[in-house]
């Protein structure tokens, strides 16, 4: 007895299979049936709740057009051969998960996706099964989705449209303590946000390194709130945007960790099993803690201590309250600050010349800001440094100016450098000012 199974789509609950026709009764050619509440075909009959296209069948005006063609179905059919399952099981089970995904998201039920639920889907990490504590991404952000993918323009995304988002790969798949790990690795400082010199460092390490220029327009894309760091929130935004690569700070962190246990193993500290298990068993109560709450909220920095700094380094800053900290806990100490904005091309020239001073003067520290970074950075530009040249350079001790100096000039920067150190003395040879002058 001839038999014809269909392509049943049955609502968001039910699985999703292509199945084969077989008998005489399907002629020469085979027939696929379809009835589903998303494909809403023209070619459905009246009353029967679904379409039957006949694949080589023509019109019976005569006029030599496929059916496919007369009916102007919004599906296309695939030819395929009918004595094989078109599916198979791995196929079978993907569906059941983005079916599982779509009801999950669809949280009132009505059969799409609307804005709200749009937001709390694309906020879930680990292929949906991890929620983020904390709300990240901004309405641009949800809105540039909905835009790219609501196809038909109705205002909601419906599972076709689903569909195509989870083919694109636009979820963030890795799992929410994974990077938490990423995040804890670069917060080097451990005051539960990223600095822009940590963020500079870090793309160094894996392996991508970016200018200062580069990096001034990445803090002015993530950092949303203008703080002058990086949360846990708009970090994530980073990977979503596939500015950072998950792989790539897990594989940096696995290769930092192989060198310290190598150091350990060099210097001959004998770690016993015992040891070990319960290094291994506090480290799994430590993230499954994380897992579960959001991470923690940053305590206030006692007096005395300030931003992580690159020693013989340059540190860039993009807050007023990240120099007054840093100046707070240096006390006594010689902080060289330089002022630019990022059109100035003279300070892009001597970013290498000031680099070297930095990497001279190690015991100094050396801050560069840029005056255009945001609110904050432009007032601190303005109205409490009142500079009106670019470069400038402002030495501080104690928090209080002790010089300044301005123009891209090495023995000028350096003359006024050394003035500052006054009565401390120095240990370094100048690095310039020995030099024959240009002629």
């Amino acid at each position: 007895m001839p038999t014809c199974q269909s392509l049943i789509f049955a609502g968001p609950a039910a699985a999703a299979r292509p199945r084969k026709c077989t008998g005489a009764a399907l002629g020469s050619a085979p027939r696929l049936v379809v009835r589903s509440p998303w494909l809403h075909s023209t070619a459905h009959t009246a009353g029967a709740g679904s379409s039957t296209v006949s694949a080589g069948s023509k019109s019976s005006a005569g006029r030599g057009s496929s059916a496919i063609a007369r009916v102007q179905a919004d599906f296309v059919l695939v030819p395929w051969d009918a004595s094989q399952e078109t599916w198979d099981e791995e196929s079978e089970a993907r569906m059941k998960k983005l079916v599982a995904r779509f009801e999950a998201a669809d949280k009132d039920g009505n059969g799409v996706i609307d804005r709200d639920e749009l937001r709390s889907l694309l906020e879930r990490v680990g292929g949906g099964e991890d929620e983020v504590p904390t709300s990240w991404l901004t309405d641009d952000d949800v809105s540039e989705v909905l835009a790219q993918y609501d196809t038909n323009g109705d205002g909601v995304i419906s599972f076709e449209e689903f569909v195509r988002m989870a083919q694109d790969k636009i979820f963030l798949a890795g799992k929410l303590e994974e990077y938490r790990e990423a995040f804890r690795a670069v917060d080097a400082g451990g005051n539960g946000t990223i600095s822009a010199t940590e963020l500079f460092q870090l793309f160094e390490k894996i392996g991508h390194p970016i200018t200062y220029e580069k990096l001034v327009s990445v803090m002015e894309k993530y950092d949303v709130d203008q703080s002058g760091v990086i949360d846990f929130g708009e970090f994530l935004r980073m990977f979503r945007n596939e500015l950072l690569d998950l792989n790539d700070i897990l594989a940096y962190i696995k290769k930092r960790t192989a060198a310290k246990a190598a150091a350990v193993t060099a210097q001959g500290t004998r770690i016993t099993v015992d040891q070990l298990t319960a290094a291994s068993q506090g480290a799994a109560g430590s993230a499954a803690t994380a897992a579960a709450a959001p991470p923690a909220a940053s305590p206030a920095a006692p007096p005395g201590t300030g931003p992580k700094l690159l020693p013989g380094g340059v540190n860039l800053f993009f807050s007023e309250a990240d120099l007054d900290a840093v100046l707070a806990s240096n006390p006594g100490k010689l902080v060289v600050l330089m002022a630019s904005v990022t059109w100035c091309r003279p300070c892009k020239g001597f970013q290498s010349t000031y680099e070297a001073a930095a990497k001279h003067y190690k015991d100094a520290v050396f801050l560069k800001f840029y005056g255009n970074s945001n609110e904050g950075t432009k007032e601190l530009f303005k109205e409490r440094l009142k500079c009106r040249t670019t470069p400038s350079f402002f030495f501080f001790r104690d928090g209080a100016i002790v010089g300044s100096c301005t123009g891209a000039n090495a023995k000028r920067l350096e003359t006024h450098l050394r003035q500052a150190y006054g009565e401390q003395g120095l240990e370094q040879a100048p690095l310039w000012l020995d030099q024959p002058a240009d002629g």
